[in-house]
């Protein structure tokens, strides 16, 4: 982990023209390190340019979340505590990253080789956009200008395939048939079984995130960029959100598609919610997360049934999950932590984690970890990393997953992943042979 600097840090912050966007300082940006996110509906959007800091997980899997929980006190420690006192909460710096999947090393591709097993980077700029305005908080003593460029977004390369068939993955639904094995064979009850589509791209990923944001606010975009390296995409899941009063975090589990009428969508919605193979999926998630959060000492509260939370695309059971202020003085981290990864992601126990990473045959990387912020005064948000691919030198990787339990069927499972790899294709400008005439 990176040790605090030798002086105090100085912050400051200037308030920039209300028409500057985020995005268009992400994409201008050429900085190694950088990252944009976009939550429209909570009026939150900022870009992070640069590092001043770049905090990495432990190499002990056991200790990745713990390590990572020392670097908000080693950030405050280090800035200067007058500054810190002139401040509000809401213009202190933030720490933004996240976590693979797994600790352990993939031998699979793509090799996912700037983002590690876990990285906090406490940017030397950082452009927020909400409902108080614009504004740069800029860590250090250095020009403002020589950081970031508020200008209209430099145009950028994209070019991708018109079309790709999705919908042919014979070693998708022999893992699914292995999965089901598995679960008979009484290993677990729940495993969420991945897929990854690959193919060569030129992506502009401030045209991919801007086409994500604008068609999914209720989800929190963000890209995540390393060096040549690029993870992106727009999250429906939040695994938690700590602001003053209040700790949220919600079960995603249990997945139809949209309906093209009224009537089909009312009658996909229906089934979703009677369904018996999507109900015990959906139980298992909010037990787990239940348990996690009382192992931790608080106390969650949540309905008894789920509601159905409808996207663009695709609707799912949804259960919001909430702890109430006064018992969470725990760190964010530890919270991501003794909740990553959850049944809606890995499945019933460590045991399907574990055949997760020895049968999928993908490496996930940041797919399905957890990605997000959190302040130094422990205000936090994290998603998990659903709907989204990894750019690189080699072209676009994006991931798709199911909870297969007992029941799934190899075929409806392949067809739910193409559901969920729509929006990202979409974003990307690819389309679906099955959508061709």
């Amino acid at each position: 982990m990176t040790l605090a600097p030798s002086k105090p840090l100085a912050i400051r912050v200037e308030h920039l023209d209300i028409a500057t966007d985020p995005l268009d300082v992400f994409a201008n940006s050429d900085a190694e390190h950088r990252m944009f996110w976009a939550h429209p509906n909570e009026d939150l959007e900022f870009a992070a340019i640069g590092a001043e800091q770049i905090f990495t997980a432990a190499d002990d899997p056991t200790d990745r979340f713990e390590s990572l929980a020392m670097a908000r006190r080693i950030v405050a420690e280090s800035l200067a505590p007058a500054d810190v006192a002139a401040l509000a909460v809401k213009d202190l710096p933030r720490l933004v990253g996240g976590f693979a999947f797994s600790a352990e090393p993939s031998p699979h591709g793509p090799p996912w080789s700037n983002f590690g097993a876990g990285r906090l980077v406490l940017p030397e700029v950082l452009v927020i956009k909400d409902l108080d305005g614009v504004r740069a908080i800029v860590v250090g003593d250095q020009p403002l200008e020589s950081v970031i460029d508020t200008s209209a977004r430099r145009a950028s390369t994209h070019d991708a395939p018109d079309d790709l068939d999705a919908t042919t993955c014979p070693a998708y639904t022999d893992l699914v048939e292995r999965s089901l094995k598995a679960i008979g064979e009484r290993r677990f009850e729940k495993v969420v079984s991945a897929r990854m589509l690959s193919f060569p791209a030129t992506v502009d990923a401030a045209l991919v995130v801007s086409r994500l944001r604008d068609s999914f606010p209720e989800c929190a975009t963000f890209a995540i960029a390393a060096g040549d390296e690029t993870f992106l995409g727009a999250s429906p899941e939040r695994l938690v959100s700590v602001r003053p009063g209040h700790v949220r975090t919600a079960a995603l589990a249990g997945s139809k598609p949209r309906g093209a009428a009224a009537d089909d969508d009312a009658r996909f919605a229906h089934e979703l919610f009677t369904s018996p193979k999507e109900r015990a999926e959906h139980r298992f998630v909010v037990e787990a997360i239940t348990s996690r959060l009382e192992s931790l000492g608080l106390a969650p509260q949540h309905p008894a049934d789920p509601e159905v939370l409808k996207l663009r695309s695709i609707q799912h059971l949804y259960t919001p999950i909430s702890v109430q202020a006064s018992e969470a003085a725990i760190d964010p981290i530890e919270i991501v932590g003794a909740l990553h990864p959850t049944p809606a992601v890995a499945g019933s126990n460590e045991v399907a984690t574990q055949w997760i990473e020895q049968n999928e045959g993908i490496n996930r990387g940041w797919y399905a970890g957890p990605v997000g912020w959190v302040g130094l005064a422990g205000e936090a948000e994290f998603r998990v990393a659903l709907r989204s691919g990894l750019v690189d030198a080699d072209g676009a990787h994006l991931y798709a997953g199911c909870g297969i339990v007992e029941g799934s069927d190899p075929d409806s499972e392949l067809h739910e992943t193409v559901t969920k790899l729509r929006p990202m294709l979409n974003a990307l400008g690819v389309g679906l042979l099955i959508d061709r005439p």
